[in-house]
């Protein structure tokens, strides 16, 4: 048998060795329910994508996609403080990931389905995430510079097989920010309406019916409060819509949706939340995401800026 000594063989190339450590590493950190699909052309900055599986063991469509990046070494954490619109000042610590060409961030950010830049550290076998669409609205003017742009990802982002939240969390955000952005514009541009509604349309005799209009408009009231307590993660324990037009019909038994005593009812529920509401919105669109709002919509942004302000 002849030997290898002096015979060239083909040499792995550190960057897939790096690539290949990251994919075990991040599929390590993964429950093991979760399904890994690998693309076949990774040159256009996706290199997998992860379908989520619920508590039922149950394939629901859940899918986003991940740019894989290893980092030997040790990842450089830095701790910044960040100074919020409304002068709130916290300390948070980052990893600043320079390496993403602006036509990548582009592409993430036409992209259908959630992005996350996900950072694999080799040494550590750590993995952190950042949601890449809510990284470019909060940092919208440099973004559309298009000049370049830096991830910062933040510490607490981190992902492990026991302790999926944050990753959830993130991921219903942005697979839900369009449904929240309609629904912000629509609460913001009913407010005064909501309120005015609660106020005037209110404690009227009980046997009285409730004109269609109005129901239509108390029940998009309704959905309106209910998709955006639940995006931003409200408690809601009111009753569903349909469960009050059901009890109405039992209780008054005639040919009416709705009578003013359970209009009074489902009032009395949304009332107390409307103006929580409207501080959680102003707190998103004037503080946490203040670059993004103002450029897409700078008309709906003053009138958040001065949404509940004594006259």
């Amino acid at each position: 048998m002849g030997t290898t000594e002096n015979k060239e063989f083909p040499k792995r190339v550190k960057q897939h060795v790096t690539e290949t450590s990251s994919y075990k590493i991040f599929s390590r950190n993964i429950p093991d329910n979760w399904l890994i699909r690998e693309v076949s052309e990774r040159d256009y900055g996706i290199d997998l994508y992860v379908e989520l599986v619920n508590e039922k063991d149950q394939l629901t469509g859940d899918l986003f996609s991940v740019q894989l990046k290893g980092i030997s070494g040790g990842i450089e954490w830095k701790e910044y403080e960040v100074t919020y619109p409304d002068g709130r000042k916290k300390i948070k610590t980052f990893y600043k990931h320079y390496g993403v060409k602006i036509s990548t961030t582009n592409y993430w950010n036409e992209f259908p389905i959630p992005v996350f830049l996900v950072i694999v550290d080799l040494d550590a076998e750590e993995v952190f995430f950042e949601p890449v669409k809510k990284a470019i609205r909060r940092a919208y003017n440099k973004y559309l510079d298009q000049q370049s742009f830096i991830y910062n990802i933040d510490k607490i982002n981190r992902l492990k097989r026991k302790n999926t939240t944050g990753l959830y969390t993130a991921y219903y955000e942005e697979k839900y920010f369009k449904t929240m952005e309609e629904n912000i514009i629509q609460y913001i541009t009913n407010y005064q309406h909501y309120r005015e509604y609660c106020e005037y349309e209110y404690n009227r005799d009980c046997f009285l019916p409730v004109d269609e209009e109005k129901i239509i408009f108390l029940q998009m009231f309704y959905n309106n409060m209910k998709t955006l307590c639940d995006y931003f993660g409200l408690n809601w324990d009111i009753e569903p819509f349909d469960y009050f037009l059901k009890k109405d019909q039992e209780e008054w038994n005639d040919s009416e949706y709705l009578h003013e005593r359970t209009n009074d009812q489902i009032v009395d529920s949304l009332f107390p939340l409307t103006e929580t509401v409207a501080d959680i919105v102003k707190d998103y669109v004037v503080n946490k995401e203040r670059l993004y709002w103002t450029h897409s919509n700078i008309i709906l942004f003053n009138i958040v800026l001065n949404l509940n302000n004594p006259d």
